[in-house]
């Protein structure tokens, strides 16, 4: 959670994150953290959640909870 929360400042500074590859796992509290909006707005659409993170960032996401998404930005 503490890396998921680094990530959200280091974004909202508009640096980049990491200079190699990254798996990012949140929940969907984090996930709506890092999109600016909040869990039930990514529980209404886990898979466009999970896309829209991975494209912005280019790494793969794993969007945990009863139906766990994997997605990549492509």
């Amino acid at each position: 959670a503490d890396g998921l929360t680094l990530l959200g400042s280091l974004r909202a500074a508009g640096k980049t994150p990491a200079h190699g590859p990254l798996v990012l796992t949140p929940h969907p509290a984090e996930m709506g953290r890092l999109l600016g909006t909040d869990a039930a707005q990514v529980q209404a659409d886990r898979f466009g959640a999970a896309e829209r993170l991975a494209r912005e960032l280019g790494t793969v996401v794993v969007l945990k909870g009863a139906n766990t998404i994997v997605c990549d930005p492509e």
